[in-house]
Parts: structure tokens; sequence; C-alpha cells
């Protein structure tokens, strides 16, 4: 039986894992096209059986690519792989209706079945959902992608870093380990870094962190010094001292803060349903 034809659009800022398309080759003809040239597409063009965006650590321009590929072709089966383990980037592709999310480094057997399944369905003629996208209900890129601002080289190059720190917070992060991942020396690395960011490096670490702790500690059951672990502080007293200069108050008097707005919240709502104000 004829293969089909899967078109592999090559989003990737490095040539790290080169070989993931072997594993579709068995049951697709893979096509490789490069960002330039996919963003020329029109449905006139190619007539494949599905389409894959292959990124590293997709930026807005590499997502609003796909987004607009998905709306071109809403027949056709799109899969996205990523190095990036992200929730937000999940649940919107799953709004843009992609028909696989798939992490990086695969899982060859799980793969593998996810293939199978997708020949499956283009062998059995069964087309994907079509969605009516318009400029209404179209997902908007995630926040952390937003982060690559308007898609310069520079700004580009630094989101492996951002993904890196934000998905390993209880880690020790060294400057000098993101600087060879982005693929660039420690000086140029710092200089580009506060160039973007407007921070240095750690200051961006420590205020992830910070960000992070505030988020759970409005979980009750999650005590100071697990919160502090869980974001990266080997020291419950030194988590505490780095909070308070960033928040103005201890952990234990924010959470309780918080506690307190909640609860006057809820009573105001409480007092307002009771003479039937919406």
């Amino acid at each position: 039986m004829e293969k089909s034809v899967l078109l592999w659009i090559d989003m990737k800022a490095s040539r790290s894992e080169e070989g993931v398309s072997i594993l579709f080759e068995k049951y697709f003809v893979v096509r490789m096209i490069g960002a330039d040239q996919a963003a020329m597409l029109t449905p006139s063009d190619i007539t494949p059986s599905a389409i894959c965006f292959d990124y590293d650590f997709p930026d807005k321009y590499g997502l609003d690519l796909l987004r607009s590929t998905r709306m071109n072709f809403p027949t056709l089966p799109v899969l996205l792989l990523t190095e990036q383990h992200s929730e937000a980037l999940a649940i919107w592709a799953l709004r843009m209706r992609v028909w696989d999310f798939l992490v990086k480094p695969l899982n060859a057997a799980q793969t593998e079945q996810e293939i199978h399944q997708l020949k499956n369905q283009i062998d059995t003629h069964e087309h994907w959902e079509t969605t009516p996208f318009n400029g209404s209900n179209v997902p908007p890129i995630p926040e952390e992608a937003r982060f690559i601002n308007n898609g310069t080289q520079e700004e580009r190059s630094l989101a492996p870093a951002v993904s890196y720190i934000q998905q390993h917070l209880t880690e020790k992060i060294s400057e000098e380990q993101m600087a060879c991942l982005c693929r660039m020396r420690p000086f140029q690395f710092s200089r580009s870094f506060r160039k973007i960011c407007g921070i240095t490096f750690q200051e961006f670490v420590q205020r992830t962190r910070i960000e992070e702790a505030m988020r759970l500690l409005q979980n009750p059951n999650m005590t100071v010094l697990d919160i502090a672990l869980s974001v990266g502080f080997r020291d419950q007293s030194y988590f505490t001292r780095v909070f308070k200069k960033h928040i103005g108050m201890a952990p234990t008097a924010y959470r309780d803060s918080r506690i307190i707005g909640e609860t006057i919240h809820s009573s105001e709502h409480e007092t307002l349903d009771m003479f039937g104000t919406h």
C-alpha cells in the first residue's frame, strides 16, 4: 500500500532531536520544509495527509504559524512536537484541535501507537474535525510564548532558558548551564538576558521562584517548608527572608492575608445575594 504524505515543518532553533522523524517514516513519506516555506503554504499548494510541527521551545511566531496552518487546513490532522513541558501549551493545543501533542524525548513504543492510530484514521478516510475558527474564538497564544515579544533572533535564543527555569525550579540552575543550553558564551548570555528581560539572570530565577511560592501558599495543606523546597530553596529561613524582600511580608503573613481577603470577598457576595443584587 502506498504511504501517505506527512508534511514535517521544522521549527527548531537548535539541531537537537534530529532523528525524531524516523519514527514516522515506517508509516509515512515524510517531507521536510522550514518555517519560511510553511508561512507561504496555501491549500492549493500541497496535498498531504497530515502536518507535523516540530519545535524545541515554541515562540509566538511559531505558534502563530501553527494556528494559521490549522485554520487553512481544517480537515487535516496537525501534530505538535515540543521539548517544552507546559500545561498551558498543552491546553492551547487542545483548544486549537491539534490531533496530538507530543513531548520530546519521545517514548518510541508509545509514539508508534499514536502514529498507528493516525495512519488508521487516514486510511479509513476519516477527516479530522473541521473547526470554524474566526476572530472571536481563536485561542490566544500562551503567555509563556509571548515572552519572546516580536520574535527577534536574540529574543528567541533565550526561550530555552526561560522554559527550563519555569520547569526546573526545584533544581540548582546555573547561568553557565543556561548559556550552554542557549548555545551562547556566558558573557553573551548574561548581557542578552539583562537586555531582553530588564533584570539579571539570577534576579529572574529568584523572582520566578517567589511567584510560584505565592501560588503554592494558597494551598493550606502545604507547609512553608514544603513550599520552600518545591521552589528550589533548601533553607526555610533564607526562603522567608527572600520572600519578605520581594513581597514585603513573610510567607505566613502573606498566606493569612490571602485567607482573610478571600473570606471578606466571599462574605460580600453572600450579603449581595441575600438582597438579590448581582
